[in-house]
């Protein structure tokens, strides 16, 4: 079900006169528009530390008067009405992409997101084709950690914790430490494993770390012990069963002689190896049924 719409921003039409029986120029009479917009495209998701940014196509109507984006917090088929947008806010000329970011979410939850279109006389389109599903996890940036035998309590990391720690601590889940001179991150424990995914530096030598958008099934290295290189990311698998194990990430941002900066990020989800949501997690080709509510 639908409710009622209130548009602050849509200047009200006045209409002379209706004609139930048609329409006609002559006689100044206005045509009523039962008509909505064309249903939004393309909705995807990018997670992120205590928010979700949304993303879809812009919709090239003539009427088009905004979007309204949806969203269900508990997967009960209920789908809230969180905000509208006018038909020129949060466009990217670059993308030709419309953008909300939901700052109101909680790390480790499932949101499911949709949207729709409406038109300056209140007919708002059926939710989009495209519902995406997004689960926010922490993250950080300009993380500085040392060469164990150099500053041994600013040597590992321990992502539930998301905090810099004592690599010689059990609960440190990485640390790093020097081989022949050459800086390299080892597993703390028995129950975490590691991996070189590679480069993530792009041609201006900028880190983007959300190139890393899943955890491999497979890949991890048998020792245990990776080098540590400028511009590459590494993937993390921490706990050894289903209900404990977690997925984490870092890239290395800068290098000196004994220390590394890394920015990361930790999925707070049991065995989920999705570490940034993308296109390919939407659910595409069935339309949303779900119930709509309005405030």
């Amino acid at each position: 079900m639908k409710t009622g719409r209130a548009l602050g921003f849509v200047a009200a039409i006045a209409v002379g006169s209706l004609w139930l029986g048609g329409c006609s120029d002559n006689n100044c009479i206005e045509c009523v528009d039962n008509e909505p917009p064309a249903v939004p495209a393309g909705v995807f998701s990018v997670t992120g530390d205590g928010r979700v940014t949304l993303y879809w196509n812009d919709v090239y109507q003539d009427d088009l008067a905004g979007y309204a984006v949806y969203r269900d917090d508990d997967a009960d088929g209920f789908f809230d009405h969180l905000t509208d947008l006018a038909w020129d806010e949060n466009y990217d000329l670059a993308t030709n992409l419309h953008f909300y970011v939901d700052e109101d979410v909680i790390n480790g939850h499932d949101y499911e997101y949709a949207v729709a279109s409406f038109d300056a006389a209140g007919n708002e389109s059926e939710l989009s084709f495209e519902t995406v599903v997004d689960t926010p996890r922490p993250e950080g940036f300009n993380v500085e950690l040392f060469d164990i035998a150099v500053v041994p309590a600013y040597s590992g990391f321990d992502f539930s914790a998301h905090a810099r720690v004592d690599g010689r601590l059990s609960f440190a889940d990485i640390y790093v430490h020097a081989v022949d001179g050459v800086l390299h991150v080892r597993a703390n424990r028995d129950d975490v494993l590691l991996q070189d995914y590679g480069s993530v530096m792009d041609d201006a030598g900028f880190v983007n770390l959300d190139v890393l958008s899943w955890a491999p099934l497979y890949g991890w290295s048998e020792t245990g012990d990776v080098e540590l290189i400028l511009g590459h990311a590494y993937v993390v698998l921490i706990g050894a069963s289903e209900l404990d194990r977690h997925y984490a990430k870092f890239a290395v941002t800068a290098c000196a002689a004994s220390s590394v900066m890394i920015d990361w990020a930790y999925q707070m989800v049991p065995d989920l190896r999705e570490l940034k949501a993308a296109p390919s997690t939407t659910v595409e080709g069935e339309q949303a049924t779900a119930q709509v509510i309005r405030f």
